[in-house]
């Protein structure tokens, strides 16, 4: 349950928090374990405003990738099922007409 409240208040991932708390006590052992939640989260911002570690906010961070209709399209696409894939791309432009 922490892993998840830790990381919905801090923007870490859930995994990023177990794995930072695995990695931070096994190397500075209950200092680490304390420690590890700030450290990770300095990471996760290091990540979001310098360039060159814009990959840790990809790996710690929580943020979803893909808006809901796009995913759903991925998901199609890697199932393998054309007809489902065109069959989802019709509905979505239909909708998005629709809005307009």
């Amino acid at each position: 349950m922490e892993p998840h409240l830790y990381g919905h208040a801090t923007g870490l991932s859930p995994l990023s928090v177990v794995v930072g708390a695995i990695f931070w006590s096994w190397l500075w052992g209950p200092a680490g374990l304390i420690l590890s939640t700030p450290i990770t989260v300095c990471l996760l911002v290091a990540g979001r405003h310098m360039r060159g570690l814009g990959v840790l906010e990809l790996l710690l961070g929580n943020a979803t990738l893909l808006p809901p209709p796009q995913k759903f399209q991925q998901q199609d696409a890697l199932s393998g099922n054309p007809n489902e894939m065109i069959a989802d791309t019709e509905v979505s432009q239909q909708e998005s007409i629709a809005l307009v």
